[in-house]
């Protein structure tokens, strides 16, 4: 059971709603470019190379990077930059 809000919201009327609306759409407007720009500078981030023989332990057992990635120099439908992103996923099974 969840308990009572302790207190609520002023009720005002329509324009001063419309007004602290449009506020709060500035702010997630500059939210929404502040998670692009990041995201962007994430996906320009360098790579570093990982020598293909590392081993893991997968769930049949031991194998190496390679081995993994079936192979290939990055996992399905990854980018060379998602590096960081690769190495979590190689570990897990793909289906």
């Amino acid at each position: 059971m969840k308990p009572e809000p302790t207190s609520l919201p002023t009720v005002v009327d329509r324009a001063t709603f419309e007004a602290e609306v449009d506020k709060l759409r500035i702010r997630e407007k500059a939210h929404t470019h502040e998670g692009d720009a990041i995201a962007a500078a994430r996906r320009r981030l360098p790579m570093v190379e990982v020598d293909a023989g590392t081993e893991l332990i997968g769930p049949r057992g031991p194998l190496t990077l390679l081995d993994a990635f079936e192979g290939r120099k990055q996992r399905p439908g990854g980018r060379p930059s998602a590096a960081s992103r690769s190495w979590t996923t190689a570990t897990r099974s793909w289906t």
